[in-house]
Parts: structure tokens; sequence; C-alpha cells
């Protein structure tokens, strides 16, 4: 008699490495699970915003794609209206994502037009799908709880460390909730991916440790980061709760400045409707995730026309202590990362013969030390 050993992939740590290792696909011993030859049929099923609806294992072909069909109800003046759409489980990239056990796939909509949609359910699925750029899938490995305990990375899954970071140990905050009896030895973290993120000790990374405060519900995740320069680097730290399953992966980035190549000086006209162009490249390295880009406008001399207004402090501005006003212009669209961007500036009033040069401050996140950046404006004569 043979014995044959399969991994357990309905427990956590198991599909976490599950999904790192294993790259084929198991179909269902059905065949009547396997993908529809091309018939219509459809399942009501409940999916927004709090449940999920389950499926079976499968390559997820361009030929033969596994195609969520969502209903949607428009709401205008009064009169309903009813469209439905096919999405399909696809990357940004427009790449097929197959589909396995043990994962979640999150489908997020920013903005959905009426236009994309179609009168039935049956013309959706033999339709064109609607994913766009508004439209995304995430691909995560499933957080298996009996819904009674939560696990949150605080400032997000997804971080940027620049220079002033190097060489310094780092935290990331978590909290958990639902069993007061968790203590620091139930939590495993290590890293799952480390692209010189860092320096080597002896020949070995040092590892990350936990920290956790039972009473308050806080944890601290304490880690080594290396050198920090011009080079984009990747890193990913997993949390994982050995007592009850839930699981994190913390993203983690460094570059020693996120550089939007914003101008020193621009050039522009005096009268009171003169104009010019800030032109500036979000870096395509720059994380999707870490979207939306904000980038701020503080001056006395310029407004940047069509940007919302921020009331905070500018007390860090050379001269500007007294404005506490921000102009803020926000990047969401995916398509912004590597392409050129560019805010319109008009004057804030005619312009003395006497004066020949203003300013204006720049700050966004992850740059220049999170400083303000001076920008000289040259008057034309």
């Amino acid at each position: 008699m043979t014995i044959l050993s399969f991994p357990e992939t309905n427990k956590l740590t198991d599909a976490t490495a599950w999904k790192k290792e294993c790259t084929y696909i198991t179909p269902s011993m059905n065949e009547a699970r396997w993908p529809a030859d091309g018939s219509f049929s459809v399942k009501e099923t409940e999916m927004w915003p709090n449940s999920s609806s389950y499926t079976f294992e499968q390559e997820n072909s361009l030929e033969k794609p596994l195609k969520v069909i969502m209903e949607v109800t428009y709401t205008e003046s009064g009169k309903v209206e009813k469209k439905w759409f096919q999405i399909l489980l696809q990357n940004n990239e427009g790449v097929q994502i197959p589909v396995k056990r043990n994962h979640l796939y999150r489908i997020n909509i920013k903005k959905l037009g009426k236009n994309l949609g179609y009168s039935s359910a049956e013309l959706a699925y033999n339709g064109t799908p609607a994913n766009n750029p508004w439209i995304t899938v995430e691909d995560i490995i499933q957080e298996i709880s009996d819904g009674n305990y939560t696990m949150n990375i605080v400032e997000g899954t997804y971080q940027i460390l620049t220079a002033e970071s190097e060489d310094k140990i780092q935290e990331a905050k978590f909290t958990y909730k639902g069993d007061d009896t968790m203590e620091a030895e139930n939590f495993d973290v290590s890293w799952t991916q480390n692209e010189g993120f860092t320096n080597p000790v002896a020949g070995k990374l040092p590892v990350p440790t936990v920290e956790y405060n039972a009473t308050t519900g806080e944890g601290v995740i304490k880690y080594q980061v290396g050198s920090i320069g011009e080079d984009f680097k990747k890193a990913t730290i997993k949390l994982v709760d050995k007592k009850h399953g839930l699981t994190r992966n913390i993203h983690l980035y460094s570059i020693s400045n996120v550089d939007f190549k914003f101008p020193t000086e621009i050039t522009m006209g005096k009268k009171v409707t003169s104009e010019a162009q800030l032109t500036f490249t979000i870096p395509s390295y720059y994380p999707k995730e870490l979207l939306p880009i904000e980038i701020e406008i503080a001056s006395n001399d310029v407004n940047p026309i069509g940007s919302d207004v921020k009331v905070a402090s500018t007390a860090d501005v050379y001269e500007g202590c007294n404005w506490n006003c921000w102009f803020v212009t926000k990047y969401e669209d995916p398509s912004v990362i590597g392409n050129s961007q560019t805010i319109t500036m008009k004057n804030v009033r005619e312009v003395s013969s006497s004066i020949n040069t203003g300013k204006f401050f720049i700050k966004a996140k992850h740059y220049n030390s999170n400083k303000p950046y001076k920008v000289t404006i040259t008057y034309k004569k």
C-alpha cells in the first residue's frame, strides 16, 4: 500500500505557501463544473457589498474566461434603469488571473459608465467586457476566519521609505481585535520578499520581530532597513496570526526620493490673465496601490486652475506663514504612472512692472523629504 501525502490548503499557513509555490490548477472532478462551451446560464447571487460567490479552480484563459455578470440599477431624475455588465478577472495589464482555491478575488469599481452596460444578462455575457482603469481586480490570499477576529495594518499594507529611514530600524504598527488572550508568540512575522531592501548581517537577513500588547490590542513589527539610494527596492513582510489564521502582507519600498522632476523655474506674463504650465512626471516605479497622489501648491502669486483648496498651515513655507492655504490636485487613475502631467498656473493679480520674479511651493508625499519645494516664476518683460 502506498500512502500519499497532500498539503492542507484549507489552513492559512499552508494556503500562503501554496500561493507562492503552486502554479498549477486542479479542476473539479465533476465535468459539469468545467468552463462552459459558450452556452449561457446565470445564477443570481447577492455579492455586494458584504458577501462572496464561490467557484471551482480554473485556468481562466482568454479562450475560456471566467465571466462575472453584474446587475446595476441606475436612478436618474426619478427614472430607474437596469444595466448588466461583464467583468473579467484580469490584472491591470489585462492578463487573465488563474482562479485558485483559498483565494479571494475582489473587484474594485471607482466608476462605471452606463454606456458600457447591456439591457440583459445574456447580452452582457456575449458582449464586450467593461474592464477599464476604473475597474481593478485584487488577488488576495483568503483570510480564513469565523468573522470574530480582525487584524489591521495601521498605515496600510503598501508603504514607501525614503532617505531619512536609511540604515535604521523601522516599525509597522498593527491592531488586533477579537481575542483578549493573544500574545506576541501567537504571531509569526517573516520576509517573503527582500530585493536588497535590508543589508545582510553575517550572510543572513535580520529577521523582523513582533511585539504585542493584549490590553490595548496594539502591536508593532520592527524591521531593519538597509542602504537607500536612487534605485527602487522592494520587500514584503508577512504577518500571521497562528492562533486564528489571519494574515497580512506588508509591501515595503525604499528610494532616496520619489522624484517628480518638478522644474526649478517657470516663465509667464504679467497680466492678470496670464497663464503658465507646470509640467512634471509621476515616476514609472510608483506603486499603483499607493494612489491617489496629491500635489499641493501654496503661493501668494499664482493659483492652480481647477485644484481643490485645503486649509492647512503654511508655516514651513518661507514668507508664507500666514497663507494657511494649499491648492490640491489629485491623481487617482493608474494610467498617470510613468507619464507627464500638467497643472495650469494663473496670476492672482496683475504684476507690477517693477517686479521680475514670483514664487510658489510644491509638496508631495515622499518627495524632497516631505518638505516644500520652491519654484521661481520669471515674469516676461
